[in-house]
């Protein structure tokens, strides 16, 4: 199932990763899908698509 996620104050893309997925790793294919350039620097009030992933 696709979540969709709005970026909270403190959000960091590998924690949302581990709490959706079950697992950091996951964290460049969703960047990837959310056409990221950093995703250290997430933006407040932004959107992010985290779609289902084959499991490696």
């Amino acid at each position: 199932m696709t979540h969709v996620r709005t970026i909270s104050e403190g959000d960091h893309l590998p924690q949302m990763c581990q709490e959706i997925y079950g697992d950091m790793k996951y964290y460049i294919p969703v960047a990837r899908v959310n056409g990221l350039t950093n995703f250290r620097n997430l933006t407040v009030g932004t959107q992010l698509v985290f779609p289902p992933l084959k499991k490696a």
